[in-house]
């Protein structure tokens, strides 16, 4: 908050992402003169070179989200000391949001060959990387690897955006970002791999090319698949790697109560990146019924 107060003047509750009822979502001071930024990362995010931020509060029925694109830093040092001080479990967690990121990005038809390029080669250094990672902790070239793959995946957006996610993702996306908020014990990565995985096949008659696609990727393409068997090979393959690194591939594994769902779901209202238009009025009845089936 001290951070955004030196940048910034007024209430930071007029600052952050606004949420009128019944209207999109806005962000009131995007073009605002802002101070430098440098960042050292610790972790392979792409939150580091995004235009944003967010914080926690306990006051409020959702995150406080700060978007402004003069908020990218001026420079990013991937420094391998800087980046070994993380734990071997919050390297994990974060590697698996670039990781879950980048496969996502390499099924959808890439608008250009430059973000197809960088697409590629971001799941390329993440499938790589992130299984090493377990075995190999001290490897800093590990986690500027992970770093690149999310800078390419930043870059791939900058050079040619689809104009949002994919349903199946953004879905995804706003359970993972509901959950992570909620619960201090829950990391991004935890909760990422929590429910991708079910809400795929939850997805699968929807998925058309996607599940094609994603069952290509991970090896278990056999000729003549459905798009639903496609989608559920995918996601059983998806959810062993999950297991194969330590990370849970169900809500249960997270140690939540399951009564939580009705309130987890009415969080995915508020989430700018997955959803800034309008919300429908069966909007949070569709995501209940997603989280159920990732329970």
């Amino acid at each position: 908050m001290v951070v955004i107060l030196l940048a910034e003047k007024g209430s930071a509750y007029d600052l952050m992402t606004q949420y009128p009822e019944g209207k999109p979502a806005y962000s009131p001071r995007l073009m605002a003169p802002k101070i430098p930024i440098i960042n050292v990362p610790t972790t392979p995010t792409s939150a580091m070179n995004r235009a944003g931020s967010a914080l926690r509060n306990d006051e409020l029925d959702h995150r406080m989200e700060f978007f402004d694109p003069k908020t990218r830093p001026a420079a990013i040092f991937w420094d391998s000391e800087a980046l070994l001080t993380a734990p071997i479990s919050l390297a994990r967690s974060t590697a698996t949001t670039t990781y879950t990121g980048s496969l996502q990005n390499v099924v959808v038809p890439a608008m250009n060959p430059l973000v197809d390029g960088d697409h590629l080669q971001a799941y390329r250094l993440a499938s790589r990387a992130l299984p090493r990672l377990i075995t190999e902790p001290d490897n800093a070239d590990l986690r500027i690897d992970l770093c690149a793959a999310a800078m390419l995946q930043n870059r791939a957006a900058d050079d040619g955006s689809r104009g949002g996610r994919e349903r199946i993702w953004s879905t995804g996306y706003a359970l993972a970002t509901a959950i992570h908020i909620r619960y201090d014990h829950v990391g991004q990565g935890e909760a990422t791999s929590a429910v991708t995985p079910s809400v795929i096949r939850h997805s699968a008659a929807a998925a058309g090319d996607t599940a094609t696609r994603l069952a290509e990727t991970l090896g278990v393409w056999q000729s003549g698949m459905s798009t639903e068997a496609a989608a559920v090979a995918a996601a059983d393959a998806l959810e062993a790697f999950y297991r194969s690194i330590g990370m849970p591939a169900r809500i249960r594994d997270l140690q939540i109560p399951e009564a939580d769902l009705p309130l987890l779901a009415r969080d995915t209202l508020m989430n700018f990146n997955a959803n800034p238009g309008d919300r429908p009025p069966d909007y949070v009845d569709r995501m209940l019924a997603v989280l159920r089936a990732c329970w």
